[in-house]
């Protein structure tokens, strides 16, 4: 099946249901941890039966990526789109480990989906793999029909200032936690940049492209019936024109200015931190050709 945003809510309600099946499996069992096996099963289960569902284009997922690796403080209750969500990624916006079931061998799966669901003081992150990317043999039996699977979860505060240190990794099936570290922050930083860009002002609403929903008839099988969704492109603000200074003095050209996060304090006392995205734009002289040259910024000690 296809990896598109047409397919991905027809697989989200395919893993659900294996997720409940999982579920019922483990509180049916007499063995140890089957409790907290039941319980992760349902965890999952739920985030997939009621997360709303967005989906990143290729170009945007190169600018998540590019963003991820310098984003500054930030908090997120401030950031949040919303308290739930599911975000499936044209590309994969990074790896993570992959425990094989029958041996000690670990793999590097690519992630291409990332979801979030927050209490009253913490939020949970949780990254999945597509089954087409994972290793063949590698999974257990039990998770063959997983269309989807959690790979990994991470728990950071709520109501935090985040600047890259890692509270908490749920591990599924292991305890090596020096296997999850790197990928656990790049998780945390992978969201925090997908919210900003996600919630800034220059995100505007487009017209409504067609994707697929899942209709569930009396029989019980899963068919996929139209849907209507909005589209969301990240623009630049015009620029103003007549911003040469107080002496009037107009720039003889204009030129790009690559995009960027400016630090907002915000809430009480200015405490925390929303950074907002500045998207790449032209400055200068409004009138002006762009100037397109190589540029090299020089930095010296005297």
């Amino acid at each position: 099946m296809p990896w598109s945003p047409h397919d991905f809510p027809f697989l989200v309600e395919r893993a659900r249901r294996s997720y409940a099946s999982l579920a019922d499996f483990w509180a049916a069992q007499d063995v140890d941890r089957a409790d907290d096996y039941r319980v992760l099963m349902e965890d999952s289960a739920a985030m997939l039966a009621s997360a709303p569902l967005s989906w990143i284009e290729r170009d945007f997922c190169q600018l998540v990526a590019d963003m991820s690796a310098r984003v500054p403080e930030w908090t997120p209750s401030a950031c949040m789109p919303g308290d739930i969500g599911l975000v499936g990624f044209h590309d994969p916006i990074m790896e993570a480990p992959y425990e094989h079931a029958d041996d000690d061998e670990v793999s590097r799966v690519p992630v291409r989906v990332i979801g979030w669901r927050a209490g009253a003081t913490h939020v949970r992150l949780t990254a999945w793999a597509w089954a087409g990317d994972v290793p063949p043999g590698a999974r257990s039996p039990l998770r063959s029909d997983l269309d989807l699977e959690e790979l990994m979860g991470l728990t950071i505060p709520r109501e935090a200032v985040i600047d890259g240190g890692i509270e908490h990794v749920r591990m599924l099936g292991t305890s090596d936690e020096q296997v999850y570290a790197t990928p656990a922050g790049e998780l945390q930083s992978i969201v925090g940049a997908l919210w900003l860009l996600m919630t800034q002002s220059r995100v505007v609403a487009e017209g409504p492209a067609v994707v697929a929903r899942v209709k569930k008839p009396a029989g019980g099988r899963l068919v996929k019936s139209p849907v209507r969704v909005s589209v969301r492109t990240l623009v630049a603000a015009p620029a103003t024109p007549g911003r040469g200074g107080e002496s009037g003095r107009k720039a003889s050209s204009r030129w790009w200015v690559r995009g960027h996060w400016r630090q907002q304090p915000w809430g009480p006392g200015r405490a925390f931190r929303k950074p907002v995205f500045i998207a790449p734009h032209t400055a200068g002289n409004p009138d002006a050709p762009v100037d397109e040259r190589p540029s090299v910024q020089v930095w010296r000690e005297k």
